[in-house]
């Protein structure tokens, strides 16, 4: 598989946005020119990748999760649910049959 087919099977120009986006296009890009475009490389990228972006919400938005943690009052009841929630970045029509499942 060539390098296009390659980019546009992980996702193309929306791909270069969320690695914009999250700060990590340096990394990204330093990394596929290290490592290659092997399956294990591209996993390798996508959670350094991840890394990085969870890093910058954590700095950016740590004093707000202090402040919650600060003030969270732990006597108040807490109710119990059958539901549950997913959230799937990759987009509905990329998600598993049981993600689609309502």
């Amino acid at each position: 598989m060539g390098l296009k087919e390659t980019f546009q099977k992980q996702g193309g120009m929306k791909l270069i946005k969320q690695y914009v986006k999250s700060g990590s296009l340096g990394t990204a890009v330093g990394e596929f020119a290290l490592l290659g475009k092997s399956r294990t490389a591209l996993e390798i990228l996508r959670l350094s990748t991840q890394l990085k972006a969870k890093q910058k919400l954590e700095k950016k938005y740590r004093s707000t999760l202090e402040e919650f943690d600060k003030n969270y009052d732990q006597s108040l009841p807490h109710d119990s649910s059958n539901k549950v929630w997913i959230c799937w970045f990759q987009g509905m029509e990329n998600a598993p049959a049981l993600v689609k499942k309502r």
